[in-house]
């Protein structure tokens, strides 16, 4: 996962590469949250059928993560946005770990 090196710290080669360590660390963990987090989350019957990132409004824009799973039996969907993909993939693990989802049902799933 690519993420943008802050613009901040912009002639400080040294303290570019830290900030950008920095953000790939947390990007990573956040993806592992997200794995154990739906792995845990089996235990209440909702099962992940998958994740979906796309740009909202093209390139540059906001990211937008659907995430398809099976609750109780019926397929359902939930959206997390940011304004890049680490956002989301930060949101996303924040979500999971505080079981705060907005599931709808998935109107798309059987067509």
């Amino acid at each position: 996962m690519m993420t943008k090196r802050n613009t901040d710290v912009q002639g400080n080669a040294v303290a570019s590469a830290a900030m950008f360590a920095r953000q790939m660390e947390k990007s990573g963990v956040a993806l592992i949250r997200i794995q154990e987090g739906f792995e845990r989350l089996q235990e209440y019957d909702i099962w992940l059928l998958g994740i979906n990132l796309t740009c909202k409004n093209g390139p540059g824009e906001e990211w937008l993560a659907v995430v398809k799973a099976e609750v109780e039996g019926v397929r359902k969907v939930c959206f997390q946005g940011g304004v890049s993909l680490s956002d989301v993939v930060q949101g996303l693990a924040g979500r999971i770990q505080s079981g705060r989802f907005d599931w709808r049902d998935d109107k798309w799933a059987n067509k």
